[in-house]
């Protein structure tokens, strides 16, 4: 009996190692999606001034003590070098990329005191907008390196920040952000950048997710085998052709004959094609009929569509500008 039972195990396994040797009839594509802000900001609130008034910038030699005496004594050191491991150069192109924001100056505003702490108050965000003709200021207020602990050795450190209009705050928050290296990083849109990302970098990464729609890199599965057509198709979709593709699936989407394998793999197929142009609902239409078909795995895609369809109207509200 025990013979039996041991023989049964062996052959199962001999199996499993087998199927997974075998080829996949799928491959994983990365592509960059957009998904809303956290928070909302106000559509009137467009221009904006980037304002360093973390402690460890300041020099114990300046008498200012607000940003607008600052600005008019010139101690404000409109200054495109930055002193924080990338947290304001980061920022700032990502200010002048996106559609949402634009920059009053593009040089960094730091303020130097003379050596403690003073908040950015609501009459010098008045001033500075006034005198620059900007709507309001992201302003850092405080960075600080994190202590790596058993667990995690990554780099970190935290930092404090304030979004505010000429109406007052909008935002105030701590981010926490690690050290990292990759090549699937989702701060980027050149996916296959291989480099180190420090703290700095990853905390304006992750401010700018906060306050407006930005974009994630997420892997989506494509078929390559089944038929002529999809090989065809996922050979154009490997090497970025995606109009050919699309082509390829719409050629014999509505063939006679077609086994029920190549019908769901190719409505898949068109779901990730309709995704890439933007088409979220018909993408959704076809991710469904693959789903109909008997495509298990498009399940989770379904999912993922139907909350990107749900997210459209928020990201145009979000991306509004008066």
């Amino acid at each position: 009996m025990n013979k039996i039972i041991g023989g049964k195990l062996i052959l199962i396994i001999a199996i499993l190692c087998l199927l997974m040797t075998l080829p996949s009839c799928s491959k994983t594509l990365y592509i960059a999606v957009m998904h809303p802000g956290d928070i909302d900001i106000p559509a009137d609130v467009d221009t904006l001034l980037i304002i360093d008034n973390s402690i460890d910038q300041y020099s114990k030699k300046s008498k200012s003590e607000n940003a607008l005496g600052a600005v008019l004594s010139g101690s404000v050191t409109l200054n495109s070098v930055d002193k924080k491991d990338g947290i304001f150069e980061t920022l700032t192109l990502l200010l002048k990329e996106n559609s949402r924001f634009s920059l009053a100056q593009e040089e960094v505003f730091r303020v130097k005191r003379i050596n403690y702490h003073v908040l950015m108050t609501d009459a010098e965000v008045d001033s500075l907008c006034t005198l620059f003709n900007a709507d309001g200021v992201i302003c850092l207020e405080s960075i600080k390196d994190g202590i790596p602990n058993s667990t995690n050795t990554k780099p970190f450190a935290i930092s404090n920040w304030r979004f505010i209009g000429q109406n007052g705050e909008i935002d105030n928050v701590s981010i926490s952000a690690y050290g990292s290296v990759g090549s699937n990083e989702i701060y980027t849109l050149n996916k296959n950048a291989q480099r180190k990302y420090s703290p700095g970098e990853e905390a304006s990464y992750q401010f700018m997710r906060r306050v407006t729609p930005s974009y994630y890199w997420e892997g989506r599965t494509y078929y390559h085998k089944g038929n002529e057509e999809l090989k065809l198709a996922g050979e154009a979709i490997k090497s970025g052709n995606y109009a050919a593709a699309k082509n390829y699936m719409e050629s014999i989407k509505d063939q006679k004959g077609l086994k029920n394998k190549v019908l769901k793999r190719l409505a898949h197929n068109l779901a990730l094609l309709y995704e890439i142009e933007g088409e979220y609902e018909t993408a959704l239409m076809w991710a469904k009929r693959s789903l109909e078909k008997g495509n298990a795995p498009t399940i989770r895609y379904v999912s993922t569509l139907q909350k990107l369809v749900n997210e459209q109207p928020l990201i145009e509200f979000q991306l509004l500008r008066e």
